[in-house]
């Protein structure tokens, strides 16, 4: 089972927060022809030649790390962001964004909904909502229009920080939740094995209403894993919330923050003030008293008994009792800060930088980035990290909570299918590791995004050379994954993933098992009997063909790649003229071969069971469905097998072409040919994951299909009112495709470096 990464597309919404680089002095203001883009190679050695790592100060890399120069050194998790306005000032400038809110009119035009009526200069206002107003809901009076707004507290500097017993209580929390998952499932399995004796499935939907979730929660409540004993240790832990304010604007942020506060003056006995000193300043707020709420939930004590235990009412009143949370606001240095936590004694700030979170060794993963306008930056301490990890890793708690359920009844082959279904998950969660977490985003040639350490699943082999990384160095690719994958990672997420296939389908056996008299369900089982009967044997084949022969007889390295330079099929209603000037995608992945004649086993297995298969359709379809002979073709050594039909050719033709060292799945027989000769000829090989998308590329490409579109468009566009519309967008579809100019290209490279994983995103402008 191979790991595809192509998740990673989502990333591309991190750009709007890059700086673009100033343009070039000179030349043809008006050109869009882009510089060429650097390949990964080229990058690699640009990157080779760097000036000697900067190392800071402790001081200093206080200083630099901004509010993070006031948190105690013990602070387990870290999110601050700079510069967002200048940011969101500078995503606004771009001409993708302007070529966006173009084509908007041009739609909203289309509709006859008409142009926006918001003025430009009033979004910020409007995004602001009721940011900026005071207690009474009034703007302030006398304050400028900017600083009222949202940026008064977002523009310069916001940090979100939890502070020591984050990852004991966030592992606490988390425990709870997965316990009361456990019961819930467990009330589904109880339903399940009522349904299997009865068969009734009105009695089945009943069960899984009416109180489920209470009776669920009681449960949880006695249960003495967690309960009770869970609920008296968790607590909320430390937070802080900072906002810094530029000069002259402190006072309007600190108005804005503790407005925030005012609900609490309306919570009567609930809450008693509370002041707290530190670090040299005075925060002032409310503490919500658990005494209170406890005494408030008493009043209900008899309706709470008619669900749980006398004794459990008493523990859990007693408990909440001693649960306070703690809000205060205040200022220190030139920053607004909101502090959360569960006590007055956990809410510290520190006096002297040097014994901060900022200049603690810990933050040294920003020394080397400290020459450069950071945007964000990210810490995570590997204990709480653990800890989170630890109980969101897998669902195995359902599994288990449903297997509570059904025990006591038949279904003991299910049960042990779920048991053995928790072992695997345990197993394949125990090749992961977790270590310290650090990040800085930051403007440099658009913007770099770097990590250190984190959670790594255990899915790369990140000690294995790639031998193919160096196919990324054709700048014609739209886009290059390489990597290599875990062997035993790939082999236990096989297992686990086959078990929960296993495991849904003895249920479905089961199930269609009953005797229920309704035409929905009638229908599902005869489904499931008609899979089981004609096509089961033939589909667990092909699977097993699939995921056994065919991917041991291949190598853990694997490449994706997209070019943009196929010739265009000859397809029905497409002009000759425009298949003869048109490009097409080109897509391709290539692996090692270790093993060709389990390749050759595996088709073989392959095309008998998928022939079987036909034939069994085409008897239930009366209509016959011929099997589509594969067709071989030889070159040097190379077998490419493929399908023909009327329209395929040489560049735009799906097949398999293989020898005896690489395998090659491509769109085109040309590209996958092309592919084997440049793995053949060799290069310089890499390590870790590496991923590249050229913007260049899909600009070029996009101009060009433009073009041909443009010359064309009679033979392409009958209709003569449709030809209008696309005339009168011309000019907006031209500033779109120019605006993509702007990006130059992005880079993802993951590799482990001194025992922990490195990462760099870089999105380049031009």
């Amino acid at each position: 089972m191979k790991i595809s990464y192509f998740g990673i597309l989502a990333l591309f919404a991190v750009v709007t927060l890059g700086c673009k680089s100033k343009p070039k002095q000179g030349g043809d203001a008006g050109a869009t022809e882009a510089p060429q883009v650097e390949t990964p190679s080229e990058v690699k050695k640009t990157e080779e030649v760097k000036k000697e790592k900067l190392v800071l100060s402790p001081e200093k890399r206080a200083e630099k790390t901004g509010f993070a120069k006031y948190l105690p050194a013990d602070t387990e998790m870290l999110l601050s962001v700079y510069q967002a306005r200048d940011s969101f000032e500078k995503m606004k400038a771009l001409k993708l964004v302007g070529a966006m809110m173009d084509q908007k009119s041009v739609i909203n035009a289309e509709l006859g909904l008409g142009p926006d009526e918001l003025p430009e200069e009033d979004i910020e206002s409007e995004v602001a909502g009721d940011a900026g107003k005071d207690v009474a809901g009034e703007a302030p009076k006398g304050e400028v229009a900017e600083a009222s707004g949202v940026w008064t507290l977002l523009g310069q500097e916001v940090t979100v920080a939890f502070g020591k017993t984050t990852g004991e209580q966030m592992g606490n929390l988390l425990k709870l939740n997965e316990r009361v998952s456990f019961f819930q499932a467990a009330a589904i399995g109880k339903a399940v094995q009522t349904l299997m004796k009865n068969g009734n499935m009105e009695e089945f939907g009943q069960s899984l209403q009416g109180g489920s979730q209470e009776k669920s929660f009681m449960k949880f409540l006695e249960d003495p894993e967690s309960g009770m004993s869970l609920l008296s240790k968790t607590a909320f832990p430390p937070m802080y919330i900072a906002f810094r304010a530029k000069e002259g604007e402190l006072e309007q942020a600190a108005r804005m923050v503790s407005s925030s506060m005012a609900f609490f003056g309306m919570a009567g006995e609930m809450a008693v003030p509370v002041e707290i000193q530190t670090a040299g300043s005075g925060f002032v707020g409310y503490k919500l008293l658990g005494a209170k709420m406890a005494e408030l939930m008493s009043e209900n004590r008899e309706s709470m008994e008619k669900n749980m235990k006398p004794e459990t009412v008493d523990a859990l009143l007693a408990t909440l009792s001693k649960k306070n949370m703690v809000f205060a606001t205040g200022t220190i240095g030139d920053y607004v800060v909101l502090m959360i936590g569960g006590d007055e004694a956990s809410l510290q700030l520190v006096n002297e930088p040097k014994d901060s979170l900022g200049a603690d060794k810990k933050m040294s993963f920003v020394d080397e980035f400290s020459d450069k306008p950071f945007l964000t930056v990210s810490y995570g301490d590997q204990a709480a990290l653990k800890s989170l990890i630890q109980h969101v890793g897998g669902v195995a708690s359902y599994g288990l909570g449903f297997r509570e359920g059904l025990s006591g009844g038949e279904m003991r082959d299910i049960q042990e299918l779920l048991q053995l279904f928790a072992e695997r998950e345990k197993a394949l969660l125990a090749l992961g590791t977790t270590s310290t977490f650090g990040m800085v985003a930051y403007s440099d040639e658009g913007l770099k995004i770097d990590s250190f350490g984190g959670h790594d699943k255990g899915a790369m082999d990140w000690s294995a050379p790639t031998r193919l990384a160096h196919l990324a160095d054709d700048p014609d690719h739209l886009f290059f994954l390489n990597y290599s994958s875990h062997a035993a990672y790939n082999a236990q997420l096989k297992d686990y993933l086959e078990l929960i296939g296993e495991t849904a389908y003895a249920m479905a056996l089961k199930f269609s098992a009953l005797e229920i008299e309704d035409p929905k369900i009638l229908e599902m089982k005869g489904y499931l009997k008609l899979f089981d009967t004609d096509f089961r044997e033939d589909m667990l084949a092909l699977y097993q063909a699939a995921s056994g022969d065919l991917m041991d007889g291949m190598g853990q390295e694997t490449v994706f790649l997209m070019d943009m330079k196929g010739a265009m099929p000859a397809l029905p209603g497409i002009p000759q003229e425009i298949v003869n000037e048109g490009k097409v995608p080109r897509l391709a992945m290539i692996t090692p071969v270790t093993d060709r004649a389990k390749i050759a086993k595996s088709w073989d297995k392959i095309n008998t069971h998928s022939t079987a298969l036909l034939a069994k359709v085409s008897e239930m379809t009366q209509k016959k469905i011929p099997m589509q002979k594969p067709i071989s073709s030889e070159k040097d050594g190379m077998v490419s097998w493929f399908v023909s039909m009327p329209f395929f050719q040489d560049d735009f033709l799906p097949s398999v072409t293989l020898n005896d060292k690489w395998f090659v799945a491509s769109t085109s027989k040309v590209q996958a040919i092309d592919l084997i000769g440049k793995a053949e000829a060799g290069g310089e090989s890499g390590q870790g994951v590496k991923f590249h998308i050229n913007f260049k590329v899909l600009g070029d490409y996009s101009d060009e299909m433009f073009k041909v579109v443009d010359r064309r468009m009679e033979l392409l566009i009958q209709d003569e009112t449709a030809r209008g519309k696309f005339n009168a967008n011309k000019a907006s579809i031209k500033k779109m495709i120019d605006a993509t100019r702007e990006f130059d290209s992005m880079t993802w490279d993951v590799r482990k470096e001194d025992g922990l994983v490195r990462s760099r995103i870089h999105f380049k402008m031009n």
